[in-house]
C-alpha cells in the first residue's frame, strides 16, 4: 500500500502543518492555462510565519477573477509593485523593470525561442525593423504603469500591517506574516508549443512550473532568523482536473514523497527535507496567499497580452487595415479573441510572425 493511503481514505480536509517553528508558506497559482493566445503565467508568493495559514487577508486580496479583469488589472499591478519593492528594496521604475524583477527566468532565457538574433540584425537594416516578430512580446516601446499611486500605497500599508507594524494606530495581525519573496514563470506560446511537440501537454507544463517555483522560493528563502531551515507549506491551485500528481512530477520527481491526501478537492504530498506541497481546488478563492499570487499573475499576463495587441496594431499596413480594425483581445476563447486572430492574419503573414509564436 503506498505511503499515505490510509490518511487519504480517512481524511477529507488538509490539516495544518505541525512544526516547531515558523514555516515558509507559499501560495502558487496559474493564469492563462486555457487561452489560445498569450503566455501561461505561474506565480508564487512566500511568507514566513508560525501557526495556521490565514483565512482572510482583507478586501485587497482574493480571487483575481473577482478583483481584476481584462479591462482593469490595476490592483494586480499595485500588488506586484508593492511586493517587488519590499522584496528587493527600491521602487521599480517601469513595467519592464518590474517584470524583470518578478520573473523566475532572465530575459535571454525567455527570448530563447524568439526569431533568431541573426534575423533581428538583418531586420535592423530595414525601414520597419521594429516590426520584427521578436519585438512582439519584448518591445522597445516602453509600457506604462496604470495603477493609481494611492492604490499602490494601500497595498504597501497592508503589507506592513501583515508584518505586525503599526498601521492606523493598531496591529493588523496578532501573528505577523513576514513577506520573503515573489516570483513568476512566464511560458510563452512558443515554449508551450515546443513542450507539446515533446509530449508534454500544458497541464504538465503548469505543474512543472509550480514545482520550479516551490524549489526556487525554498532555496532562496529557506533560512529562518534563528538559522534553522524553515519547512515549506505550499498551497497551489489544482492543475486542471488532475487528482493524482506523483507520477507527473517533474522537478520534484527525484525526491522521495509520501501521499498525505488525494481527492477531488485536495491532493497533498510530504517531501523529507522540504515540507508539504498541496494542490487545492479553487485555491485562489479559498487561500488568500494563492489569491495574492493570482492577482500578480493576472496583471503580468495582461501586460504580455497587451504587448501583442499593440504590436499587431502598430505593424498593420494602412493598405491592409487600420489599427482600429484590430480589436483588443484577452487571448481566451471568446468572440473578441476570435476576431483578433482573424483580423491579424495579413499582419502576421506580412511581418513573418511564426504560428508557433502566436497560436498555442
Amino acid at each position: 500500500m503506498p505511503a499515505g493511503s490510509v490518511s487519504r481514505a480517512r481524511r477529507a480536509t488538509l490539516e495544518p502543518l505541525r512544526t516547531d517553528g515558523p514555516c515558509l508558506h507559499l501560495g502558487i497559482d496559474e493564469n492563462g492555462l486555457g487561452p489560445v493566445l498569450g503566455p501561461l503565467v505561474v506565480t508564487g508568493v512566500a511568507f514566513r510565519f508560525e501557526g495556521p495559514r490565514p483565512t482572510s487577508l482583507g478586501s485587497l486580496v482574493g480571487d483575481s477573477k473577482d478583483l481584476v479583469s481584462h479591462e482593469d488589472s490595476s490592483l494586480g499591478e499595485a500588488w506586484a509593485r508593492a511586493l517587488v519593492a519590499q522584496q528587493d528594496g527600491g521602487e521599480p521604475a517601469s513595467p519592464a523593470e518590474l517584470i524583470a524583477r518578478l520573473c523566475l527566468d532572465d530575459e535571454p532565457t525567455l527570448r530563447a525561442l524568439c526569431p533568431s538574433a541573426a534575423q533581428q540584425e538583418r531586420g535592423a537594416a530595414e525601414p520597419h525593423h521594429r516590426f520584427h516578430p521578436s519585438e512582439m512580446c519584448w518591445p522597445r516601446q516602453p509600457d506604462a504603469f496604470e495603477a493609481d499611486e494611492a492604490l499602490v500605497r494601500r497595498c504597501k500599508a497592508t503589507l506592513r500591517g501583515w508584518s505586525g507594524q503599526k498601521v492606523g494606530g493598531r496591529f493588523s495581525r496578532r501573528t505577523p506574516l513576514t513577506f520573503v519573496g515573489v516570483r513568476s514563470s512566464v511560458v510563452c506560446a512558443a515554449r508551450l508549443n515546443a513542450a507539446a511537440r515533446e509530449g508534454r501537454h500544458r497541464f504538465l507544463v503548469d505543474l512543472h512550473e509550480m514545482e520550479r517555483l516551490v524549489l526556487d522560493l525554498h532555496g532562496a528563502h529557506r533560512t529562518s532568523p534563528s538559522g534553522d531551515v524553515a519547512p515549506v507549506d505550499a498551497v497551489c491551485g489544482k492543475v486542471g482536473g488532475m487528482d493524482f500528481y506523483g507520477e507527473n512530477f517533474g522537478p520534484l520527481s527525484s525526491r522521495m514523497f509520501a501521499i498525505e491526501l488525494e481527492d477531488r478537492r485536495t491532493s497533498a504530498y510530504r517531501f523529507p527535507g522540504l515540507g508539504r506541497v498541496a494542490f487545492v481546488q479553487d485555491a485562489d478563492a479559498r487561500d488568500p496567499l494563492v489569491g495574492l499570487a493570482s492577482l500578480v499573475g493576472k496583471w503580468l499576463r495582461e501586460v504580455m497580452m497587451s504587448r501583442i495587441v499593440r504590436w499587431m496594431r502598430d505593424a498593420a499596413l494602412p493598405e491592409h487595415l487600420g489599427p482600429n480594425e484590430i480589436p483588443s483581445a484577452s487571448g481566451y476563447r471568446d468572440p473578441n479573441t476570435k476576431r483578433f486572430i482573424s483580423a491579424t492574419e495579413l499582419v502576421r503573414a506580412h511581418r513573418g510572425v511564426p504560428d508557433r509564436c502566436f497560436v498555442r
